[in-house]
């Protein structure tokens, strides 16, 4: 039943079978299919896994958990080319929404029609829609999660990854050989090995190092990442919780002492209902009164992106701020009349609040 050749070696010369599988005697005689080892170049452990094949009539309950591997835009990466497709890819899709008129030219600030919310409401998903589309469809990705660390290793595709494709080379070779003990194939074999676990205590020895050097080369050679927000990475940050406040060092007794403190603020401004009630009324002419303040303007929203920073997201959409930054004035259109109908109708979705 058993077809192990070795399950540990020493620089792939001395072999032995020093690991096992600890079973019962029934488990043993009733339900192991079969026990093998498994051979994978890139198991850097002088013990190859064992594996052990048992039939078992079991019930199973699958719990379905959403994995975030989606990528976004590196907008760091992205050239002149990339931005102008976006800016074209961008125009060409916002021409295709619908625009919904009614709403737009609505300017009854006491409006409480439900049709208008609801178109307004797909308006504004449209347009977010348009933006990460073709920002995912012209600039470069990256990957929100690493599933294999190494390969994000600093410094692994330039010294890790010319080894290991040689090491995986000869060691798909010397399996075809039937995994000879001598001879040049066997040579090869440990060469490469060796070369591919030589090259991954490289890195990490001088993973400081090589990140150092790839941030000056692409402060060099780019000036589209922020200098600082790079340092910062570099440096990271220390963030230190006290565990005592205000003498308390229990967790319920400090959040009763928040709650305590809070529930003193919110309740030290006196509230008189009639004094409510004339600022409402002075509100609500004010309201009456003009409607100019309801409108925002192309130039407002374009003077409003030229003070947003780069490469802040809203960690619900994928948008960032680059998508607007980078966006043409088709978009600033739309996001000006989008807010001033947000702004007469006196209403704020709930997908806008989640950012």
């Amino acid at each position: 039943m058993s077809n192990i050749d070795f399950t540990y070696n020493f620089n792939m010369e001395r072999f032995s079978i020093i690991d096992h599988f600890m079973v019962t005697n029934y488990v043993f005689e009733s339900h192991i299919k079969a026990v093998t080892t498994v051979h994978d170049v890139d198991n850097l452990s002088d013990h190859d896994p064992v594996s052990m094949q048992i039939g078992l009539v079991v019930r199973t309950f699958v719990l379905t958990v959403p994995k975030n591997n989606k990528t976004k835009p590196a907008w760091y990466k992205a050239n002149r080319t990339d931005i102008l497709k976006y800016k074209n890819h961008l125009q060409s899709h916002l021409h295709n929404i619908s625009v919904p008129t009614s709403v737009l030219s609505c300017h009854d600030v006491k409006c409480y029609n439900e049709e208008h919310a609801s178109l307004l409401k797909q308006y504004i998903s449209d347009i977010m829609c348009v933006c990460t589309e073709a920002a995912n469809s012209t600039i470069p990705q990256t990957n929100r999660n690493v599933s294999h660390s190494g390969h994000r290793t600093p410094g692994w595709e330039e010294h890790v990854a010319p080894a290991r494709n040689e090491s995986i080379f000869w060691h798909n070779m010397w399996v075809e050989c039937g995994r000879p003990r001598t001879g040049v194939v066997s040579d090869c074999m440990r060469r490469t090995r060796s070369a591919y676990n030589y090259a991954i205590r490289y890195i990490r020895r001088n993973e400081k190092a090589i990140t150092r050097e790839k941030f000056a080369k692409s402060i060099v050679d780019s000036c589209l990442r922020d200098f600082w927000s790079e340092v910062r990475k570099i440096k990271g940050s220390v963030k230190n919780v006290s565990n005592t406040v205000d003498g308390m060092t229990d967790n319920d007794d400090i959040a009763n002492m928040f709650a305590d403190k809070y529930d003193n603020l919110y309740t030290s401004v006196p509230y008189n209902k009639e004094d409510m009630h004339h600022i409402a009324e002075r509100i609500d002419n004010d309201i009456n009164d003009s409607n100019t303040d309801c409108i925002i303007s192309f130039k407002d929203v374009v003077d409003a992106i030229a003070t947003l920073k780069p490469n802040k997201d809203d960690g619900h959409f994928g948008l960032s701020t680059d998508h607007f930054i980078n966006a043409c004035d088709e978009l600033y259109v739309h996001v000006s009349m989008f807010f001033s109908a947000m702004v007469v109708h006196g209403i704020v979705f709930e997908d806008l609040l989640a950012g």
